[in-house]
């Protein structure tokens, strides 16, 4: 039993660190994307369904 606990603390201490280290990342990051983001969402084209090759079926 003191094994079975020995290695869940561990696994716990060891996911705690992961999610620190990760969080302190994520910062950087999300602003980058943000502004890629910023750049896609500008190219909307309008759509031009007048001109278009398609034609009613009935």
């Amino acid at each position: 039993m003191v094994i079975f606990f020995a290695i869940f603390f561990a696994l716990i201490a060891v996911n705690a660190s992961l999610l620190i280290f990760s969080a302190m990342n994520t910062g950087t990051k999300f602003s980058d994307r943000k502004e890629s983001e910023d750049a896609k969402a500008a190219k909307i084209y309008p759509l031009d369904l007048d001109t278009s090759e398609y034609k009613k079926a009935i």
